[in-house]
């Protein structure tokens, strides 16, 4: 569903509210089951967030070269 907004999935999907998927991604729905039990890579033993965050994304093979950002060599002044 790429290039669609929560609430267009929402009207798609035939929900009456269109937050609906807005509201399952941000608000926690009581499963009587632990986070770190789901998760258990994501909290250390003490149950507390490990606090690291994912890999970023890759730049894709096909990306333009005017989106992609060049970084300076600042001994030399040229782009890597």
């Amino acid at each position: 569903m790429k290039g669609y907004s929560l609430r267009q999935l929402s009207n798609i999907n035939g929900y009456r509210n269109p937050n609906s998927l807005a509201k399952a991604l941000h608000q926690p729905y009581p499963l009587g089951i632990s986070a770190s039990d789901i998760w258990p890579s994501r909290y250390g033993a003490d149950g507390k967030p490990n606090g690291k965050r994912g890999q970023k994304a890759l730049i894709p093979a096909s990306a333009k070269p005017s989106r992609l950002r060049l970084v300076r060599n600042p001994q030399d002044g040229s782009a890597e």
